[in-house]
């Protein structure tokens, strides 16, 4: 094998999860979490994510009186960064095209060009934290040789608009080739792993990653010419990776999401291939961060691939393959099923068949994760069925005499699930008499369908909030089919008929909300040979942390100040240890007797 050992990262402070007894990093703080989004934020799900910047179209919208405003005002007060892309009026404005439009085609000053360009910047200062510069590239000008003196016009300008936005009170965000990197506060590294093609639509990953080269930082390129030049100049803490998946690309967003983290850049984000700029939720995925960076990465050319250890395990992204290889305490743990139109083995679907007059219930699975209620329905249509597929109606308190009095499936609905046969599906809830069809949209849900002819495959995500739901399982749902607006066959899901599944927390929930059942990790601060952990969780849970280490000859563990030594494996607040390929793993046992614990877990330096 030949690898290529690369330098560990610098930032290694990080928060920290234990799901169901394995510890496992959910946020670390100093890597960011990105979501660049274009479309009407007020249809998106944003405000429920743990994100800590998004880039947002710089439209009428985000101003007072706008659909976006206050959106966006709830977000800044909790901390997120708020980035406009430059837009003139509603037109978006990218610096590259604007340029060659206004100097070059136009042959107007560069003077009036950076006149214009600020004055789109002016109107941001004090609404948002920063700008989005796009098209930071002299390719749009077929300008990209270092000594053509109409780049160093357009360096120029690019430095005195970036100098102009700092004093308006304004960050800057850069999109654009490597050479401009430097100028702003970040840096976008679009096409991170995921790549988007505009005109076929279609994605795929960039396997050329570990191979790439070029000399001239004007000229736009990917993979680890661009980490090496980043590297050189000392700038991966600005860079943000941009990885472009969609709904069934899950393998395409964790390969983004672990090379930017073994390489030590800045940030990540995940998005569609047109930045959500049609609205709609956020896709999600199941990523969970593995906490401080131990050893590596290392490139394995001949394989293709990279791979390094972390606290929570140790990873390996191949890119020819297209795989990512987790640790089996991670591969293992629970999971929200990804709404892909799919029976997932999670839903134990029901095959009893329900028959009505136009339609038949084939198959009927339901799960129910803290934040959502899944449906899978399986249903054949006599005939086309018109533009109405399906009615799910949900009893919050499963009184069937509060809320629409269904007339033939007896269910007391609080709310409703509208489904249409083009793919898309409305959240309501009930505001009329009991027996009046009056129904108030207040949210989308996630949706993804399948069909072949007549046979219709249906996943549904309803968010579970605005429904006042604690626990699913106390929910009554029916699913009833809908034949030309009319209800024919219906299945009832009774109290306990729906499982509850906890699934860890991603890097998009606040892990907070998990410390009735898991461990959390509030920090972790990497020294020589040691960590250091701040934990939290309830009062006499007992819980089961997993750190991965570096190979070595000896372990010393700590809790709140006080030595621990190794004792039998399954007593509370005893360690032991199990030898890996090139670690060790350190399985600490730990009953909370207060909230807040301090571990300290110290190891010889590799033999």
């Amino acid at each position: 094998m030949c690898y290529l050992l690369l330098p560990l990262i610098e930032d290694k402070r990080l928060s920290y999860m234990s799901i169901d007894g394995v510890g496992v990093y959910a946020r670390p703080s100093g890597f960011l979490n990105v979501v660049f989004y274009y479309g009407w934020l007020s249809s998106s799900n944003i405000d429920d994510l743990a994100v800590d910047m998004v880039v947002v179209s710089g439209s009428s919208r985000i101003f007072p009186g706008g659909e976006d405003y206050d959106l966006l005002v709830g977000l800044r007060s909790r901390g997120v960064e708020v980035y406009a892309y430059l837009h003139d009026g509603e037109i978006p404005i990218g610096l590259g095209s604007s340029f060659k439009s206004w100097v070059i085609d136009y042959n107007r000053s560069m003077e009036s060009w950076v006149n214009y360009i600020t004055g789109l910047i002016d109107v941001y200062a004090g609404l948002v934290d920063g700008v989005f510069l796009d098209e930071c590239d002299p390719g749009y000008f077929n300008s990209t040789d270092p000594g053509d003196p109409l780049l160093g016009v357009f360096n120029e300008a690019l430095k005195e608009i970036v100098e102009y936005a700092r004093s308006r009170g304004l960050d800057v965000f850069i999109n654009g080739v490597r050479a401009y990197a430097g100028l702003g506060d970040y840096y976008l590294w679009e096409g991170f792993i995921g790549l988007y093609d505009p005109v076929k639509g279609v994605y795929s990953v960039d396997i050329s990653f570990p191979y790439t080269e070029s000399s001239n930082p004007y000229e736009w390129v990917n993979g680890i010419a661009k980490y090496r030049y980043l590297k050189e100049n000392g700038l991966l803490n600005k860079a943000i990776a941009l990885t472009f998946a969609d709904r069934s690309g899950e393998t395409t967003a964790l390969m983004g999401y672990y090379t930017a983290r073994m390489l030590g850049l800045r940030g990540w984000g995940i998005s569609s291939g047109d930045i959500y700029a049609s609205g709609g939720p956020l896709t999600i995925f199941s990523i969970i961060d593995l906490g401080p960076l131990l050893e590596g990465p290392w490139i394995d050319y001949e394989e293709d691939s990279m791979s390094a250890l972390f606290a929570g395990g140790p990873v390996r992204v191949d890119y020819d393959d297209v795989e990512v290889d987790l640790s089996s305490y991670i591969r293992e743990m629970p999971h929200e099923p990804v709404v892909d139109g799919l029976a997932d083995d999670v839903y134990d679907l029901s095959h009893v068949e329900v028959r009505g007059e136009r339609t038949l219930i084939r198959g009927l699975g339901a799960i129910a994760s803290a934040s959502k209620l899944y449906l899978y329905i399986e249903v054949v249509y006599n005939g086309d069925p018109g533009a109405g597929l399906l009615h799910v109606y949900i009893d919050e308190d499963s009184n069937r005499d509060s809320g629409f009095r269904h007339p033939s499936i007896g269910v007391g609905a609080d709310f409703m699930v509208e489904v249409y046969k083009p793919g898309s599906a409305l959240l309501y809830r009930y505001i009329g008499g009991g027996s009046e069809w009056r129904w108030e949209q207040v949210g989308n849900v996630e949706i993804a369908m399948n069909h072949e002819e007549n046979l219709y495959g249906v996943e549904l995500g309803i968010p579970l909030d605005p429904i006042n739901i604690i626990n699913a399982s106390t929910a009554r749902v029916a699913v009833a089919t809908v034949y030309s607006w009319s209800d024919d066959a219906y299945m009832i899901l009774e109290q306990g008929d729906i499982n509850l599944v906890e699934p860890p927390p991603t890097i998009y929930s606040n892990p907070l909300n998990y410390t009735h059942k898991y461990g959390v990790i509030l920090e972790a601060v990497r020294g020589d040979n040691q960590l250091n952990i701040t934990a939290v969780s309830e009062k006499g849970n007992t819980i089961r942390y997993i750190i991965y280490i570096p190979k070595s000859g000896k372990v010393n563990v700590v809790i709140n100040n006080t030595p621990i030594k190794p004792l039998n494996p399954g007593k509370p607040n005893t360690w032991y240890a199990e030898a890996g390929q090139n670690h060790t793993v350190v399985n600490i046992i730990v009953k909370h007797e207060s909230r807040n614990i301090h571990i300290t877990i110290k190891w010889r330096g590799r033999e």
